[in-house]
């Protein structure tokens, strides 16, 4: 293990390279200046909450770069309700913006956007090609930094095998709401085709109703031994808890929620994939690059880059995550590291080097950057 680990830091070095050079002040990512080089931008950033654990990383993670780029961060939280959503987003578009990060916009988003001359960049793919198409024939989208969700379905699945667990059941986003979800559902459905022994249950699918699946499945097929759940979120846990599910049964899910790190340690948990945050700062490099002096960095890329989910299967591995990882004092990329991904600042930078540091994400290369190798 400790030779793989090498290896893994040894491979980081090539892709960060560009981001080393030799002034350790910027490279161990200390307090920028007070005042910034930068002209005052504002950024409007569009998602549910804000108040969980994912999306407080999101916003603490763009606030740790506001003052070093002189940006104004107005942080908009549509909530689950679609009319309410819509209602939020056309206000949003009243203020007076430079930009916005959209987790998943739509063709009415990019619609009102275009009429106000506002860039927009997304975290999630379009649910379809046909949205995708629609939303890239507007000028002002720049496309989006997004997950590899395909890879948590098939690391999943191997998680599952592999703690033994041979009768299993799915729970997922009800299809066509969530592209991420569809990944990630039809990345473990093509995995089962290794592990022909390993059979389905049952299947529910709904509007992220996780703790209603845990109770049917629980009551439904007592000799189910696995779960593999596109999200999982406290209300899910605490289904599990209360339906005596603790110790017989193992889940491989995605999103690290406040007592991820309890069902890990009471081997509830075999896998579980999260670290996404590091994506909106990428889509705000993105975004940057554009403000800027005009770079769609994007463009040449197909319009999005992709970045790996950091996949934990042990109290181990959970450790090493909150060290490095999980915000607070230290986010996973500096003011630093970010404003070498601008092609207008940085003359080494390319949108091909952009999307081999977005791919090469993971706590070794969080740890190689932090060192300033």
């Amino acid at each position: 293990m400790k030779r793989f680990f090498v290896l893994l830091l040894v491979c980081m070095l090539a892709v960060t390279a560009v981001f080393a050079n030799g002034d350790d002040e910027s490279a161990t990512g200390s307090e920028p200046a007070t005042t910034s080089a930068y002209e005052k931008k504002s950024i409007a950033v569009v998602y549910s909450t804000f108040t969980d654990m994912l999306g407080s990383e999101f916003k603490g993670s763009l606030e740790s770069l506001a003052q070093y780029f002189n940006i104004d961060f107005h942080f908009i939280e549509t909530g689950y309700n679609t009319e309410e959503a819509q209602a939020k987003t056309d206000a949003m578009f009243q203020m007076d913006l430079d930009g916005v990060i959209f987790v998943s916009p739509t063709v009415a988003t990019l619609e009102a956007a275009y009429k106000r001359n506002i860039p927009v960049i997304a975290l999630n793919e379009p649910v379809d090609e046909e949205t995708g198409k629609q939303l890239r024939a507007y000028p002002n989208y720049l496309g989006g930094v997004v997950n590899d969700d395909y890879a948590i379905g098939r690391n999943a699945a191997k998680a599952l095998y592999d703690a033994g667990c041979r009768k299993i059941c799915i729970s997922y986003l009800t299809p066509g709401t969530s592209k991420n979800h569809q990944d990630r559902y039809d990345g473990f459905k093509d995995a089962l085709k290794n592990y022909p022994d390993m059979i389905v249950l049952s299947e529910s699918s709904s509007r992220a109703q996780w703790p209603a699946a845990v109770k049917t499945f629980a009551a439904a097929f007592p000799e189910m031994d696995g779960l593999f759940s596109t999200a999982f979120s406290e209300p899910g846990y605490n289904a599990i808890k209360k339906n005596g599910l603790v110790g017989k049964f193992k889940l491989a899910t995605a999103d690290i929620s406040e007592s991820t790190a309890d069902y890990i340690d009471n081997g509830v948990i075999c896998s579980i994939s999260g670290g996404q945050y590091n994506k909106i700062m990428l889509a705000f490099a993105a975004l940057y690059n554009y403000l800027y002096d005009g770079t769609r960095i994007l463009d040449t890329l197909g319009g999005y880059s992709y970045t790996p989910f950091i996949q934990i299967t042990s109290s181990k591995d959970y450790k090493v995550y909150e060290k490095y990882v999980t915000g607070g004092t230290n986010w996973v990329y500096t003011p630093q590291i970010i404003e070498k991904l601008i092609m207008g600042i940085n003359p080494d930078m390319t949108p091909e080097k952009f999307d081999e540091f977005c791919k090469a994400y993971s706590i070794s290369q969080v740890m190689s950057l932090r060192s300033g190798n």
